[in-house]
């Protein structure tokens, strides 16, 4: 489902045929589209037509002089007023209402629109406690996109391909988001997925290796579908009173004591935010 979803944003302005997305996915489209209805609740046609409001949101706060017929052409939609219905449907405001709308309004419109493709299930989050730790040094594999169903998977699968059969295997996992899903367009979010190392060890082959910031973190202990931790994410920032203390120029971290556990058994994760 990522590299499908991957695909169809590399291909966003493209009128490709769904049976070529399986194709790039590496299943039949039965499969598919069985599994992503499934898992989603929509087809992969109507996960598209998102993806491409979304993207054209983007384009029409990035690109405030383009016309809004040139950006309906640039994101897939081959007439103006099939970009104007389609975000009118999805948003309740056409795309020259969405440019000239508050930042707030707009945040909250596409905010909406994304839990479309992130719905939520049953977890369990537990208070915060305050800790601190030194740097890491990190060998990882770096991803974009949307956090839960391109970034993440992929990173992740990339990761565990390479150091399948080296002593790596047995290190700690970590993961870092950067952005805000929020205020960043989602094909743009940054998504990190690595394990912990020493100072000797050498990255494989086509893996980066860089030193992680340590400091202050408020950590909360996760327990449910690897899914939804992005929305776990999204409910401590809404609801948390200390989420203000933040550190602005340090992404959140995923720890995982266990490893990544093979479901059913309820996965574990620690969420790390820095706060100072």
């Amino acid at each position: 489902m990522a590299r499908a979803r991957q695909f169809l944003g590399q291909h966003i302005q493209d009128d490709v045929e769904l049976s070529a997305v399986a194709r790039a996915a590496g299943a039949s489209m039965f499969h598919l589209s069985r599994l992503h209805r499934t898992l989603t609740g929509e087809t992969l046609g109507r996960a598209r037509t998102r993806m491409r409001i979304e993207r054209a949101a983007a384009m029409l706060l990035e690109r405030p002089w383009r016309p809004v017929s040139q950006i309906a052409l640039d994101t897939g939609f081959r007439m103006p007023s099939s970009l104007n219905k389609a975000f009118r449907a999805a948003l309740g405001v056409s795309p020259t209402e969405f440019r000239m709308a508050s930042a707030s309004d707009r945040r909250d419109r596409l905010a909406r629109l994304a839990a479309i493709a992130c719905p939520t299930s049953d977890y369990a989050l537990t208070r915060p406690t305050i800790q601190t730790r030194g740097d890491m040094r990190v060998v990882y594999m770096r991803e974009h996109g949307a956090y839960a169903q391109v970034s993440g998977p992929l990173a992740w699968s990339a990761v565990e391909r390479r150091i399948a059969a080296t002593p790596l295997a047995t290190c700690q996992r970590i993961a870092a988001s950067y952005d805000d899903a929020a205020t960043i367009p989602r094909h743009a979010l940054r998504y990190d997925a690595g394990v912990i190392v020493g100072v000797d060890v050498a990255p494989p082959s086509g893996m980066r290796v860089a030193s992680w910031r340590g400091g202050t973190f408020a950590v909360f202990v996760y327990r449910g579908d690897y899914r939804f931790i992005e929305h776990a994410f999204q409910r401590i920032f809404a609801t948390w009173s200390l989420a203000v203390r933040k550190r602005p120029d340090a992404p959140c971290l995923e720890l995982y004591p266990g490893g990544l556990a093979a479901l059913p058994a309820p996965p574990v994760a620690e969420l790390w935010i820095p706060v100072g």
